[in-house]
């Protein structure tokens, strides 16, 4: 028999009251300390932005500024950005049609691909180039159209806008996994950017004419702008939500195209550092992360190297080497764009 008194129920009114107060006591508190650190406010930048050679681009978001020259310089990198008058990172200029006997590669991607914090001829499209040339026995050109921070539908549409133009013979799409969570924004790394919707099955181009400053997404209490963004991508890294969808619908009109043109189609994956340097439920979920990707390029029966394991294989041989990702930029260094490219030439499917 329990001797022990039954709160009245006055008393459980006031421990409910004392709680519902402590709460928003609490949550006040992280919100005020979020505000003070200023974390959770979205940043959306105007015109260029933070890069010189970025301009804003009314079907594209943002685009490379021709002829432009910068240096992109922080404590990990300090390295030249040279936009030829093509509106490409290269160091030429490309005829309309490649020469006869030239094998002519168009490259869509990221900062990943663009070549963020290195060179442009250490870049492995630059060096695919090469590695290709010597291996194929005849002329290779690679055409790099990446951009930094674009997903895979700004990299469809810059595509549609230049690069069948250069009659390619093969495009190499680099698919870094986080590009399938940007097609489902309207804005990244601080830029307005377009967004493809299905509808009924269909792919339809939203928010275009893109604003050079977009409304910042999320409320605005910067503790839930915290909260619900973590959620999603937690949702999404897992392999839910829309952003898969639309990724695959992408691949699908860019693998038309292609079909189309007579071109060859292929996919680099690109990981994220977790996947070499991480550990424990980090790696876990990239790992889960990785290999939907895997599977959503099998669906939509496209041909893709997987680079983690040259990755990891090159990251075990030395671990005193010079790393394969900047630790704090999160981007490939030399040596990773170098490991890469390797990898890319000796699977190349069609030599």
């Amino acid at each position: 028999m329990n001797d022990s008194p039954t709160p009245a129920l006055g008393e459980w009114r006031a421990r409910a009251i004392l709680l519902a107060i402590s709460l928003l006591f609490s949550l006040a508190t992280a919100e005020a300390a979020l505000r003070m650190l200023g974390i959770g406010a979205p940043l959306v930048r105007e015109g260029s932005g933070g890069f010189t050679f970025f301009t804003h681009h009314p079907r594209l978001g943002w685009d490379l500024v021709p002829g432009a020259e910068d240096r992109l310089k922080t404590p990990e990198m300090d390295v030249e950005i040279r936009i030829t008058e093509q509106g490409l990172r290269s160091h030429r200029l490309f005829t309309p049609e490649p020469e006869a006997g030239t094998k002519r590669i168009v490259v869509l991607g990221d900062s990943f691909s663009f070549g963020h914090g290195v060179e442009v001829e250490e870049a492995w499209p630059a060096r695919l180039e090469s590695l290709l040339s010597e291996k194929l026995g005849q002329p290779v050109e690679v055409a790099n159209l990446s951009v930094t921070g674009y997903g895979t539908d700004q990299q469809l549409l810059r595509f549609e806008e230049r690069g069948l133009a250069l009659k390619p013979d093969a495009v190499v799409l680099g698919l870094f996994v986080g590009n399938i969570f940007r097609n489902a924004r309207e804005v990244q790394i601080g830029y307005p950017k377009p967004r493809f919707v299905l509808r009924n099955g269909d792919l339809e181009l939203t928010n275009v004419p893109v604003p050079s400053r977009a409304t910042p997404p999320g409320g605005p209490s910067r503790l839930w702008n915290v909260v619900a963004s973590a959620g999603r991508a937690a949702g999404e890294h897992l392999g839910y939500g829309e952003a898969w969808s639309v990724t695959g619908a992408i691949l699908d009109r860019l693998s038309r195209h292609c079909e189309a043109q007579g071109i060859e189609l292929s996919v680099l994956v690109i990981p994220k550092d977790q996947m070499i340097y991480g550990q424990g439920w980090r790696r876990r979920i990239h790992r889960r992360t990785q290999d939907a990707t895997g599977r959503l390029l099998q669906d939509h029966g496209l041909p893709y190297l997987d680079v983690t394991d040259a990755l990891r294989e090159a990251a075990g041989r030395d671990p005193a080497s010079d790393r394969l990702y900047f630790p704090v930029d999160g981007h490939w260094t030399s040596e990773g764009h170098r490991v890469a490219a390797e990898a890319l030439a000796w699977w190349w499917p069609k030599p």
